[in-house]
């Protein structure tokens, strides 16, 4: 690939799908770390994976940074690399929060005999656990990957992307959407994501069209708008065959018979 920002873009793509793969095969396992406080799933996905999908983040916006500056839109490259490290920052607290969140929460699970205060305590840890932490963690994202397609309207390619390329990054959004669509899923955060998409994909094009940049020079563009795309087909898709949005482990969970499902716990 003779385009390094498409080659960062498809590294981190299969970074997100081999999360996507370990959470499946995790999501079955009951190895615990720290004592049986935290299940080795979520060590992986809140303490271990996000330094690593940091680094392509940070390259990516030395790539597009190294291109030549148009100023399409009146933003300055420091105001970027400041948005894109807070909105890092708010990510990063939003996966210690759900991990710590997590941990109480299993630790809770084997507690009996609770007091009404140490109860309401819990619901609280559940309420930043389930609900708080997950969005911390969506928005960011969401928000920091169109601050980057911002940015490369200042900073476009200088080579139209050929046909191959266009494919490839195509497939590779179409993947990374697939993949933040079922995540967001599996943590209910789709009352705030689908409209947030909807409005994200507007103003996407909105600004492409304004500031009259081909996208086929800007691949960061093509891959975002893409990935917004398909993972609100994905939620959507999913709620209108469940008429709901029901977890997606916990319908394999009940599918297969574990233990620790609904349905295996009304067969007991």
């Amino acid at each position: 690939m003779d385009n390094p920002v498409i080659s960062v873009l498809i590294f981190f793509t299969l970074g997100a799908l081999l999360l996507s793969v370990l959470f499946y095969r995790l999501s079955f396992s009951e190895r615990m770390l720290f004592k049986g406080r935290l299940p080795i799933l979520q060590f992986l996905l809140g303490v271990v994976a996000p330094p690593i999908m940091l680094l392509p983040v940070f390259q990516l916006y030395r790539l597009i940074e190294r291109n030549p500056l148009v100023s399409s839109l009146p933003i300055s490259d420091e105001a970027y690399l400041f948005f894109i490290f807070c909105l890092v920052a708010l990510g990063s607290v939003g996966n210690g929060m759900h991990v710590a969140g997590l941990s109480i929460d299993y630790k809770a699970q084997n507690l009996d005999g609770l007091e009404e205060d140490e109860k309401a305590l819990i619901r609280v840890v559940d309420f930043f656990h389930h609900g708080f932490s997950h969005l911390m963690v969506y928005l960011p994202l969401e928000l920091a990957t169109f601050v980057f397609l911002m940015f490369e309207l200042n900073h476009p390619g200088v080579v139209f992307m050929n046909i191959f390329q266009v494919i490839s990054i195509g497939l590779a959004g179409t993947v990374f959407g697939l993949a933040c669509g079922l995540s967001v899923i599996e943590g209910s955060g789709y009352r705030v994501i689908i409209p947030l998409n909807v409005v994200l994909v507007l103003a996407a094009a909105s600004l492409v069209i304004r500031t009259n940049v081909s996208i086929f020079l800007l691949p960061t563009a093509f891959y975002m708008s893409t990935s917004y795309i398909t993972g609100f087909l994905v939620l959507v898709s999913w709620g209108l065959y469940h008429r709901g949005f029901p977890e997606i482990m916990g319908e394999l969970k009940i599918k297969e018979g574990h233990p620790k499902s609904p349905r295996a716990k009304e067969n007991e």
